[in-house]
């Protein structure tokens, strides 16, 4: 049987090229590419070009410019083609697409991650394009702060360990650590670091030493840093199974700040509801939409706690009897 495939935009040739379903999917690996794409702009291309309210501007990042080019693609084929039917195809408001373009309203990354699915993109394209989404909201939030965030300090996309290392350091409070790193005021004392994550002194010296021996954190000029802000473990059976590790100490710890912790600095929130069991995929891909853009608003600069959000999502109703019995509805 001949290999499904999809049909895939190739915006670097105009063509529409072949790819197997698994070969260009969403997560991205920000290893393969570098951050340069901020300042790509042809040599002998003009420093504005128009075209009807839509223009390419100097300061237009990477998807805004992808964004232009392929709404002028599509006048270019049909002159009567409008921004409004454009917004229309992309899911977007008109009014919010015109001032996403204008530079007056930042695009979400969930908006992103449709859009580079309606345009058909390449995984390369994809990648650099959902890239830029984040990179803009995070260098647009900086400039609110007043403060100028550089590159190596974003949070993109997530870099992969591979499971053997995340075997290593799967414990609640060597991520923890990781993220201490990256507050304003982090000290590489192990006494300190101890101290802020209430943990004894000696776990603390345990835990610097496991992370620099796998290369997560490193030493630079006799201070502790991390090789990157933001982790994740490629899934597999053993990466699975450290996963739950984690999780185990996450609701304890859940469980100590809900008796110790004052309610202004934990949150507790829950919802029951009835559900088509059906869309338990569609419920995950949701929340992981969720978390991926709370980050992005409350990761900013400065950064001065380490907080864990964890959203628990499980049946509180045993399977009906006909999925015992082979469709018949009785018990046995």
């Amino acid at each position: 049987m001949a290999e499904a495939v999809d049909m895939v935009r190739d915006f670097t040739s105009e063509e529409y090229t072949t790819r197997s379903p698994d070969s260009h999917g969403h997560e991205f690996d920000i290893n393969k590419h570098k951050l340069e794409y901020m300042s790509e702009r042809r040599q002998d291309e003009p420093a504005e070009k128009k075209h009807g309210s839509v223009c390419i501007r100097d300061d237009m990042n990477y998807h805004l410019r992808l964004i232009v080019n392929e709404y002028k693609r599509r006048v270019a084929k049909n002159p009567r083609y409008s921004l409004r039917a454009y917004a229309s195809f992309l899911n977007l408001d008109p009014s919010a697409l015109s001032r996403i373009l204008a530079g007056k309203q930042e695009l979400s990354v969930k908006a992103g991650l449709s859009i580079v699915k309606r345009l058909q993109m390449s995984e390369d394209d994809g990648r650099r394009f959902l890239l830029s989404v984040i990179e803009g909201r995070r260098r647009n939030e900086a400039a609110r702060v007043g403060r100028l965030v550089s590159s190596p300090h974003l949070r993109p996309v997530p870099a992969y360990i591979n499971p053997d290392v995340f075997e290593k350091i799967a414990d609640l409070n060597a991520i923890a650590l990781l993220e201490l790193t990256q507050t304003e005021d982090f000290n590489s004392d192990p006494e300190w670091i101890a101290e802020r994550l209430e943990i004894d002194v000696n776990e603390a010296k345990a835990l610097i030493d496991n992370l620099l021996s796998v290369g997560l954190l490193k030493l630079e000029n006799g201070q502790l840093v991390s090789m990157s802000s933001y982790l994740t473990a490629a899934c597999c059976e053993r990466s699975k199974q450290a996963r739950k590790r984690v999780q185990e100490q996450v609701l304890k710890r859940a469980a100590y700040s809900l008796k110790e912790e004052s309610s202004e600095k934990s949150l507790f929130f829950g919802m029951t509801m009835a559900i088509d069991a059906s869309k338990i995929e569609l419920a995950a891909r949701r929340i992981r939409e969720f978390l991926d853009n709370l980050s992005d608003e409350l990761s900013t600069l400065p950064r001065s706690e380490v907080y864990h959000l964890a959203i628990q999502f499980f049946p509180l109703t045993a399977r009906r009897p006909e999925d015992f019995s082979g469709g018949q509805n009785q018990l046995h």
